[in-house]
């Protein structure tokens, strides 16, 4: 019964508009999602953009491929078996500053645009980026909950997250040229759960007064901690 209804909510979002994909509230057809974003067809329509790369050809985006998506409150490109398929090659102006949720396997940047303003952002996962920094400076993350880098292997700045006072759940398995953990990750008072697990190039977490609400705490495979 449940699928009967979510295959029939589907189609009535599909038939908002059978021509103009752009003015669906959200998008999850690998096809339609294709002609959106290689098109420049996305309007302020658009809610949520939900991309299983496996089932769809290379996308290159342009950089101002979300521009006409001002609504844009998640977007979810992801990638179970690696392929990778959504492209920047003239990188990223801006991103919705509405989007609450963030995930972009393989992310193809360095980092996220200087333009983008994350105040809503509850997720962020960039798992297997190639991201080396988010960011510049110091941003506010008042809404922020998960932040996942698991696999980013380039990642060699870890973020101050001193504003981001709800954030619960850091993940950086696997980044193996993170030399550091900014201390303000230590003092976030609502951290349940830290996983600094396979950073090879971590060295030290000494002086660190862990939060009270720590759950869970993972170094493993951090062959040169002290």
């Amino acid at each position: 019964m449940h699928d009967l209804i979510q295959d029939i909510g589907r189609e009535i979002v599909r038939a908002e508009s059978i021509r103009n994909p752009g003015q669906h509230s959200r998008l999850w057809d690998p096809e339609e999602i294709y002609d959106v974003l290689t098109n420049n067809r996305g309007t302020s329509a658009v809610e949520g953009i939900l991309l299983d790369m496996d089932q769809t050809a290379c996308i290159n985006l342009t950089s101002k491929a979300f521009k006409e998506m001002p609504n844009l409150r998640l977007l979810a490109f992801r990638d179970l078996k690696g392929i990778g398929s959504v492209y920047l090659p003239m990188g990223l102006d801006l991103l919705p500053k509405n989007l609450r949720y963030l995930e972009w396997n393989r992310f193809p940047l360095k980092s996220l645009p200087s333009t983008f303003c994350p105040e809503m952002l509850a997720e962020l996962s960039l798992r297997h980026s190639n991201v080396e920094k988010l960011w510049n400076g110091v941003l506010n993350l008042p809404n922020l909950e998960i932040l996942d880098l698991r696999g980013s292997i380039h990642l060699i700045e870890c973020p101050n997250l001193s504003s981001a006072p709800n954030i619960k759940n850091v993940d950086f398995i696997g980044c193996e040229r993170l030399p550091h953990v900014d201390p303000s990750i230590f003092s976030l008072e609502k951290l349940e759960y830290l996983n600094v697990s396979g950073c090879t190039s971590l060295k030290s977490l000494s002086g660190i007064t862990c939060s009270p609400s720590l759950k869970g705490f993972s170094a493993w495979d951090c062959i040169n901690l002290q």
